[in-house]
């Protein structure tokens, strides 16, 4: 579930709550920060995997692609 928090002409932050699996598409234009705020679970973005956990903060390059977070966890979606 992928909520609005705020937006403004510089960023927009949703509260992105995955309980299975979620997507975030990371196109050529922005990056995008994700922040995990509780619960763990997995981030592949292609061939690349990663443990997400409560604290971990990680940053999604411009033209990553499609990135998958699997696990329970909510976290804080932020681009430009």
């Amino acid at each position: 579930v992928r909520t609005l928090l705020q937006s403004c002409r510089y960023f927009t932050v949703y509260r992105l709550e995955v309980e299975t699996e979620a997507a975030v598409a990371v196109d050529h234009r922005r990056f995008v920060h994700l922040l995990c705020l509780d619960g763990e679970g997995e981030l592949q973005c292609g061939a690349h995997r990663l443990a997400v956990r409560k604290g971990d903060s990680v940053f999604l390059p411009a033209g990553s692609g499609e990135t998958v977070l699997r696990g329970r966890m909510t976290l804080l979606q932020t681009a430009p």
